[in-house]
């Protein structure tokens, strides 16, 4: 007896909100809780199951999310962050696999099992365009270099990092062709170099692979921002982790002043918000990456 083979199921999107209370002002982990919420929400409004659970113990709140299904995410866009007093509301638009091998899911479950040890250090440094003519003359600051002060007070807040920033050191010989720093065979490698002056166990850098403008009037439209973060070893410069992040601004879409490292200012969807948006999702990557070294 034969059986036909089973259709792929077509790609779902759904959209959905997730939110998380906001303790000891800590936003990148309540953005991250709220994130995971809105992801869970997702797959279970499509016919999938996730199992959440919430712990509370003597040292605090833990939470984690189970995929038992055979669903992924595949992809997911912010489309919406409020930071209230209490509280972090986050909308999103998300794309399900069903037929998904949950790599993504496996890894971020593996992030929320992970105890931090010791308080690890990481060194951030500044982040080069891609495309530098993607900035405008009238911008006139230096974001690649303005990133790295509030990315490094964000992972500062982390459980698990400390930070310093070394805003004007670019590790990468051509932005393109990041993390290859060009270093001849042999020679040690600059980021470990500079991890070792710093004391740094890790360091955290990127890439913006994208600051394009897409519809602009008078300094208003829309604004894609991806970002390729690279974590590196602070012993021989390898690279342990890279991931890409992805934001949308629209409205004010001019950069006039430097990134916030706080959301006291970060209001709407503009491009201070999805840079404040940006730096927090990369500081909440990085700590549960390094959460997970030895």
């Amino acid at each position: 007896m034969s059986l036909a083979p089973v259709p792929a199921l077509a790609t779902l999107t759904v959209m959905t909100e997730g939110e998380a209370t906001l303790r000891d002002g800590d936003v990148p982990f309540a953005r991250e809780l709220a994130i995971q919420r809105a992801l869970s929400r997702a797959a279970e409004t499509a016919g999938f199951t996730i199992r959440a659970e919430t712990r509370v113990g003597p040292d605090g709140v833990s939470e984690s999310a189970r995929i038992t299904s055979q669903a992924c995410v595949s992809h997911y866009t912010t489309l919406y962050e409020y930071v209230g007093p209490d509280t972090v509301t986050v909308m999103l638009d998300v794309s399900l696999d069903p037929d998904g091998t949950c790599e993504q899911a496996e890894q971020a479950e593996q992030a929320l099992r992970c105890e931090p040890g010791a308080r690890k250090h990481l060194l951030v440094t500044g982040f080069a365009f891609e495309f530098p003519e993607q900035r405008r003359l009238e911008e006139d600051v230096r974001v690649e270099t303005l990133i790295a002060r509030p990315l490094a007070n964000a992972l500062a807040t982390q459980r698990a990092t400390t930070s310093a920033a070394a805003a004007n050191l670019f590790p990468y010989r051509n932005a393109a062709a990041a993390p290859e720093t060009g270093t001849s065979p042999g020679a040690p490698h600059p980021l470990a170099e500079s991890a070792q002056a710093a004391g740094a166990d890790y360091v955290l850098s990127g890439v913006f692979r994208d600051f394009q403008i897409g519809k602009e009037l008078i300094g208003f439209g829309t604004r894609r921002i991806t970002i390729e973060a690279f974590l590196h070893d602070g012993g021989d410069g390898s690279v342990l982790a890279r991931k890409t992040f992805t934001r949308d601004a629209s409205g004010a879409i001019l950069v006039r002043r430097a990134p916030a490292s706080n959301s006291a200012t970060a209001r709407g969807n503009t491009i201070e918000t999805a840079l404040h948006a940006l730096i927090g999702d990369i500081a909440s990557w990085a700590a549960g990456q390094v959460a997970c070294q030895p």
